[in-house]
């Protein structure tokens, strides 16, 4: 009785490793996809290959994440207004299971953030009273999470460069929290291969265009 039961319990430990071999390819693959997507096209169509690893591993919080996050980046790059609240909408289901598998996390609250400036940016005159306060609430959120994660700074400096300077934006304004953010990156490792890890490469680039202000 106790041989079967070791048994069972090895080809239990087994299936599982080969579950999570199956599951590490997966994710892998579409972050090398990742390196050639440039059109909202492609972000979405990676977004739906992460939901479908998602709708396999239910219990992982990451999938959901990503597929969360490619959305809402792609509504970044789509210049159909109409569009964007129906993935934002998406997007946001998405996340909040990611949210309800790992709550309190600091890189589901910077997408949180990203998410709600998406909603602005469809029509800013009638949604800043809204969301540019829940944008702020999210990325201090994300900060007080894990004020290691150089994510939320970078998306707040984003965002500021990007607000005109009669509201308080612009490159003087966003240039020391882009520094912030880049001191950040450097010191930052993710948890594992498969958690988030990107912005460091856009954080140099918006660096380098703004070379010569002080």
């Amino acid at each position: 009785m106790k041989n079967l039961f070791l048994f069972f319990l090895i080809v239990s430990i087994n299936l599982a490793a080969q579950d999570d071999e199956r599951y590490t390819t997966a994710m892998k693959k579409n972050f090398t996809l990742l390196d050639t997507a440039s059109t909202s096209a492609s972000y979405n169509l990676i977004a739906n290959s992460f939901e479908r690893i998602a709708n396999a591993e239910k219990d992982k919080w990451l999938p959901y994440y990503y597929s969360a996050y490619l959305i809402t980046v792609s509504t970044f790059m789509d210049t159909i207004s109409e569009n964007k609240d129906a993935f934002l909408d998406k997007a946001e289901e998405l996340l909040s299971i990611a949210d309800s598998l790992m709550p309190e996390n600091s890189e589901i609250y910077t997408v949180k953030a990203m998410i709600a400036q998406g909603r602005l940016i469809v029509d800013p005159q009638n949604r800043w009273m809204k969301y540019g306060p829940l944008f702020n609430d999210f990325i201090n959120k994300a900060k007080e999470l894990d004020p290691s994660n150089p994510r939320p700074v970078f998306l707040y400096a984003q965002n500021i460069l990007y607000t005109p300077e009669q509201f308080g934006g612009g490159k003087e304004k966003a240039l020391p929290h882009l520094k912030e953010a880049e001191e950040k990156f450097k010191n930052f490792e993710p948890d594992t291969e498969l958690h988030p890890d990107w912005g460091e490469e856009v954080v140099k680039n918006t660096l380098e265009s703004l070379k010569g202000i002080n």
